[in-house]
């Protein structure tokens, strides 16, 4: 992640963050081209390498609401992402990591004039305003892609290899056992 553009406080921006004509990072929208880049290529989501892979298989991590974890169809908007990169997600991005975070992502409102050419902008209504109580980091067994009109893919995850859950920028029930959290 050393290698992505930041914004100018110093942040890292996110392989998948839009970047708007005026090149500043809409935080909140996903840039669809990116996405399917990520998909063709098996790219991370945060850091735009190549994840890995175990004998045919891509190693897929997923961030998301609980809800995403706890249902048979999990669901998720953006694409895999690698364990680092996923667990730095979750202790910095402010809607994950902070709880007292005030921003709505359905706010989010760029100037159209500002939109990338070629570019369309789509809500998702699948996707909660409010903060989620807790977040998941998933590593995915299996995943279905589906698309809708517009190329925008839906992650669904009907199993996992393993699952913990966050809060506030740490793990809240993940196992004591010092070592970080399996590969397949």
């Amino acid at each position: 992640m050393r290698t992505l553009p930041r914004d100018p406080r110093g942040y890292p921006i996110p392989y998948l963050v839009m970047i708007d004509k005026r090149r500043q990072p809409q935080f909140t929208i996903n840039d669809v081209r990116r996405a399917l880049e990520c998909d063709r290529k098996g790219l991370c989501a945060i850091c735009g390498k190549r994840l890995e892979r175990v004998g045919t298989e891509r190693v897929q991590w997923f961030v998301g609401g609980s809800r995403c974890f706890l249902h048979e169809h999990g669901a998720f908007l953006d694409p895999p992402m690698h364990l680092d990169c996923a667990t730095y997600a979750l202790r910095v991005c402010p809607f994950l990591a902070a709880r007292r975070y005030t921003g709505r992502i359905d706010a989010a409102k760029p100037d159209p004039d500002a939109i990338p050419d070629g570019l369309a902008l789509a809500r998702h209504d699948g996707v909660l305003p409010a903060l989620p109580e807790r977040f998941g980091l998933g590593l995915a067994e299996s995943v279905t892609i589906s698309r809708d009109r517009a190329g925008a893919a839906t992650y669904s995850v009907p199993r996992w290899r393993y699952v913990e859950f966050w809060r506030a920028g740490e793990p809240i029930d993940a196992p004591d056992t010092g070592e970080p959290p399996p590969t397949p």
